[in-house]
């Protein structure tokens, strides 16, 4: 069409232009349609009471995809654009592409790609309060079950047309038949009354649409009825990332540009663009223009204007405001940008701690081979040597949890020394944390309130606290991991005083006129000197950057570990050494020259190396640099600074701004120092987060943050810190792979999902996600230890008929364990396919005030009312196909949950439905219900569950009998169900209802 051949000439060579005709549009005609049919296998018969086989929109996203990926050979996607029915299979692709069920080769949408909607619907968008009531969702299904109708029939009215027109077998007759349908189609609002605004275009596109009906009216009837919205999910838009969404509406659809308007009232990022003087028909009616604005947005161009503007407003995209304006293209084509709203600040928030607890974890740690239990050689000095008195078989420490009085705000923290890193012992760790504990709970403590801007600012706040605190128990300071430890707990408890997540708050306050953090943070691969296999084989994780732990054994043993490592590293993957001081000045420059020996390019893939020489006599930090400096002139491989940055700290006396200067002035004529290597752990998080703006802003080297072989609450903290810092580097050529691969060491974690679900095939953490999960984080949501041990099988018993539950409870109470089901009268693809429409969970289950798709749909967002009491997680999903469809969750935030439900097909028209789930009840539930634990158990299998899936049965049935056309089944089904919830919702707002208190007269 005219907008490809315009795009087709605006964009370089470098693009390639998709063009496909969805079934029953445009493009195709009879021997053609029936091919494109056949190669999207849209007519296919399928299984399933309600899946006649014709098109539906996730079908046809699906078959988009999978030919787009073998017919065409496709990767990834840059853009996808969508005309009307068109944005939603897109929208939908990029559904299908998040969930985890899809093969890798599906996967072609990601986060990067743009999503170019073109008058189309991005589906239910929540109300002006940013949620979803119950009300909203309930009137949205009654509109769902209307339009049903109206597709249904109007798909119907298709049929009779095309039937009536094969009768007389006249084209003059099919002609105006079809005509007279059309007149009234294009007569709707959304068209701008384009038959007396521009006649021409209004008859060009009527003559063309009558020829296109009379071909495949029975097509496009298959089309309307299988595609229409009600039968789709109405939350693909939460798939996406508005940033990287257009939408263009004529200015004249008024429908559609009111759509947009919502939408970029609550994502301000999205962009949308209205074009002057065109309705629905803006392909036809202004092709120019639509060409223009993709291929601006695609390449950036054009709209600079916009996007300084936006900076210069402010840096949120959060807010909500009362009123926002689409931008409008004009005749010139010219983008106008039209009320950016403004974002809002962090706000201000303060709050006393009011007790500390701590919990001890134990984690097996293994070797890089898997062969033996522990890793040798993982300190600094001679517990660097890989000797068997040097194995850590396992990885201690405590969870800690600093909470308010009310338990509104807590933050969490790790501290768990190593030995041959840090200098104390576990047991003066835990002497230490409990004067501190004693300290905070104790009522005559004089401790501050945690201003949490202050904090967050990471200049001196911090640090300030922790000394007020230290001066209380009379120390001279905290023991290195202890105050590490107390600093993450301060820092996620500041973050909560301001109500955002620890990533955004630190990033805002640290840095308010900065770039935003990095939300995709790369990760190095680990090598230890006990092994010669690297792990990321094992895992298939393919980390851009490897490093290799080397010294303490020959320099040719150093040199072949070092190449057999780049013989698995991925193309262009490069490398690091470390020798831990492990080498004279002339075994280091032995080392290089081996290097060169073995390959010529091996040198040229070697990042640096940490600290090379060993410990210069009567060190200062100018003597060490100069032997390095000395070393790098002559080998031409540059180095990173580690121990000396940790020893010079210990040795120096006065505030970082002292001691910023006296670093700036000694390392800021280093030619070969490539990097400063921060552990957080050691340091301290504030110390190592100015330390990495120092090597940023001033001395223009990388900064690489590293871990102490810490568990998934150690790394996060350390990956929050990369992600702000990173964001302040003014070169790509002074960032770096961060040293926080070691999670792959530790057989299991503490986080539940563990910090490793967050990291990609290529080595990289998704610390946005990271972050978000980590929000409002307690020890509750902890699982300290090396495992959790499996409940106790429960006994099964028979309630209500059908319906079998059984279920076991932990000896706090607290960990509620069930298996329940129910037999469905449909197949379990009907099933499977109606449950993991997540959004829809609050149709079957009225204690749901909202379930949404967030994080371009790998997470969901939950939210739960129980008598008055709401809480809410999110979790991470898994579509499973065996050994019986179904779907997995574990929740990774909130509410501590996990668990599988699964559809055992009976018969090709029945299956049952199968849940076994995990709860750990929140301590503010059991205080609701005394005697708590038996009640619970009793509450959550026989009332919540059976309720779920008996309304999750009867719900289907109402949707499957309105889908067969059968209207007074439907109607009389969801009555029944909407009684059914409201009795439900009785009970459940009644505190005293059914538990046994209520008391009667005598």
């Amino acid at each position: 069409d005219d907008v490809g051949v315009q795009l087709a000439d605006s964009l370089s060579g470098e693009w390639n232009i998709v063009a496909i005709d969805l079934p029953g549009h445009m493009g195709t005609m009879s021997s053609e349609l029936d091919a494109a049919a056949t190669a999207l296998r849209l007519n296919e018969k399928q299984k399933g009471a309600t899946d006649l086989g014709g098109p539906s929109i996730d079908r046809t996203a699906n078959r988009v995809l999978k030919s787009l990926a073998s017919t065409y050979g496709l990767s990834s996607i840059d853009a996808v654009v969508g005309y009307s029915l068109g944005g939603r299979v897109a929208l939908a692709m990029a559904r299908l592409s998040a969930m985890h069920s899809m093969s890798m080769d599906d996967k072609l949408v990601t986060e990067d790609t743009r999503i170019i909607l073109l008058g189309s619907d991005p589906g239910l968008l929540p109300g002006s309060d940013g949620r979803f009531s119950s009300e909203v969702l309930r009137q949205s299904s009654m509109v769902n079950r209307e339009r049903l109708l109206k597709d249904t029939a109007l798909a119907e009215t298709l049929r009779k047309l095309k039937h009536h027109a094969n009768l007389f077998n006249s084209n003059h007759h099919s002609k105006a038949l079809w005509s007279d349908f059309l007149s009234k189609w294009y007569g709707a609002g959304i068209w701008g009354d384009l038959r007396t605004r521009n006649p021409q275009v209004y008859k060009d596109m009527v003559a063309r649409r009558a020829l296109s009906l009379d071909k495949r009216g029975n097509l496009l009837a298959d089309v309307l009825e299988g595609c229409s919205p009600a039968r789709s999910t109405n939350f693909d838009w939460q798939s996406v990332n508005p940033g990287k969404v257009l939408m263009l509406t004529g200015e004249l659809d008024e429908k559609y540009c009111k759509i947009g308007t919502s939408w970029k009232r609550m994502s301000p990022e999205l962009k949308h663009i209205a074009i002057s003087g065109t309705g629905h028909a803006l392909l036809i009616e202004a092709p120019n223009q639509v060409a223009r604005a993709i291929s601006a947005f695609v390449l950036d161009v054009g709209i600079e204007q916009e996007a300084t503007q936006r900076t210069i407003t402010d840096e949120s995209a959060h807010t909500r405001p009362d009123s926002v304006t689409y931008d409008k293209l004009d005749e010139d084509n010219a983008v106008v940008s039209v009320n950016f709203p403004k974002f809002s600040e962090i706000p201000s928030g303060a709050a006393k701690p009011f007790s500390l607890e701590y919990e001890s974890f134990a984690l097996p740690m293994n070797s890089g081979d898997r062969k033996q239990q522990g890793v040798l050689g993982i300190g600094w000095g001679l517990k660097a040597k890989a000797s068997e008195d040097t194995r850590v078989k396992q990885r201690v420490g405590f969870i800690l949890q600093l909470q308010s009085e009310d338990g509104s705000i807590v933050g969490i923290g790790e501290v768990s020394p190593l030995n041959g890193l840090h200098p104390e012992s576990l047991e003066e760790v835990d002497k230490q944390l409990d004067l501190v504990s004693n300290l905070i709970s104790s009522p005559d403590s004089q401790i501050g309130t945690v201003n949490g801007e202050s904090i967050l600012k990471m200049q001196g706040g911090l640090s300030q606290y922790l000394q007020s605190l230290a001066r209380e128990l009379d120390l001279v300071d905290f023991l290195p991991s202890v105050k590490a430890g107390l600093e993450m707990c301060l820092l996620s408890f500041a973050a909560q005083t301001v109500r955002k997540p620890l990533l955004q708050s630190l990033a805002f306050c640290s840095n308010p006129n900065g770039d935003a953090p990095v939300s995709v943070l790369p990760l190095n691969g680990l090598i230890t000197r006990s092994s010669q296999v690297s792990r990321e084989s094992e895992n298939e994780v393919s980390y851009s950057s490897t490093k290799v732990k080397v010294g303490y054994q020959s320099i040719q043993e150093d040199a072949m570990a070092m190449s057999n490592a780049l013989q698995r590293s991925p193309e262009r993957g490069m490398l690091r050494a470390d020798p831990n001081r492990g080498w004279t000045e002339s075994e280091a420059t032995e080392f290089a020259t081996a290097l060169k020996g073995i390959d010529t390019n091996l040198v040229e893939r070697i990042e640096f190396v940490e600290e090379p020489i060993e410990k210069v006599e009567n060190w200062s930090l100018e003597k060490q640099a100069s032997v390095l400096e000395r070393w790098y002139e002559h080998t031409g491989i540059k180095y990173a600074l580690d121990e000396s940055i940790a020893e010079f700290l210990d040795d120096f006396e006065g505030d970082f701004g002292e001691l910023r200067a006296e670093l700036s002035s000694i390392l800021s004529n280093l030619n070969g120092c490539a990097a400063l290597i921060l552990k957080p752990s050691l340091l301290g998080l504030e110390t190592s987060f100015n330390l990495a703006r120092l090597a940023h802003e001033e001395l223009r080297i990388g900064a690489v943050f590293s871990s102490s072989f810490d568990s998934g609450v150690g790394l996060a903290y350390a990956s929050f810190l990369a992600s702000v810092a990173d964001s302040l580097a003014t070169s790509s050529q002074d960032l770096f792979p961060h040293g926080l691969g070691t999670f792959s060491m530790l057989d299991g974690d503490v986080l539940s999902p563990q910090f490793a679900s967050y990291v990609n095939e290529q080595g990289q953490l998704n610390t946005a996600s990271l972050s978000r999960a980590f929000f409002g984080l307690g020890l509750d949501e902890i699982k300290p230890g090396s495992s959790v041990p499996p409940p106790r099988e429960p006994e099964e018993s028979d309630v209500g008929g059908e319906y079998k539950a059984s279920a076991a409870t932990s000896s706090s109470g607290r960990e509620i364990s069930v298996v329940v089901s129910l037999p469905l009268p449909f197949s379990d693809d009907v099933a499977c396919s109606r449950f993991t429409d997540l959004p829809q969970a609050s149709r079957w289950s009225p204690w749901l005030s909202s379930v949404a798709y967030v994080d371009a749909g790998r997470e969901s967002e939950w939210t739960l009312n129980v008598r008055g009491v709401k809480f809410s997680w999110r979790a991470m999903s898994t579509i499973i196909q065996n050994p019986y469809r179904g779907i997995e969750w574990e929740s990774i935030s909130g509410l501590k949950n996990v668990g599988v439900v699964e559809f055992i097909p009976t018969d090709e028209n029945s299956c049952l439905m199968k849940v076994r789930m995990t709860i750990m009840a929140p301590r503010i539930l059991v205080a609701l219900f005394p005697g708590a634990s038996v009640f619970l158990e009793d509450y959550f299998q026989n009332k919540l569950l059976k309720w779920s899936l008996e309304m999750f049965r009867d719900v289907v049935k109402a949707d499957l009998a309105l889908e067969r056309g059968d209207v007074e089944l439907g109607d009389a089904l969801f009555g029944a169900v909407e009684g059914r919830a409201n009795a439900i919702e009785a009970t459940l707002s009644n505190p005293l209802s059914e538990t046994g208190n209520t008391k009667k007269d005598p």
